[in-house]
């Protein structure tokens, strides 16, 4: 875990921690980060980005929740104030 922050997204903003891979795979030789942010008032992921690389080639993808709507029997806890 790198940090707590606020993170906005189309479904709205959230505090999250912010969790960050970085790797290489061998046999590829490619690099990689990955970085995500766990929202832990609603269970999940509220964004993740990917970014792969090698000298010839780059990949970057994101991810990020559209929309957030609680259930009826749902109620957010305060985790973190």
């Amino acid at each position: 875990v790198e940090a707590l922050e606020e993170v906005s997204t189309p479904g709205g903003k959230f505090k999250a921690l912010r969790i960050r891979s970085d790797g290489w795979r061998i046999d590829t030789g490619y690099h990689f980060t990955e970085v995500y942010w766990y929202a832990p008032n609603i269970k999940g992921l509220a964004k993740a980005t990917s970014d792969i690389r090698d000298a010839h080639v780059r990949s970057y993808m994101q991810f990020e929740l559209l929309k957030f709507k609680p259930g009826a029997s749902h109620k957010l806890p305060q985790i973190i104030k």
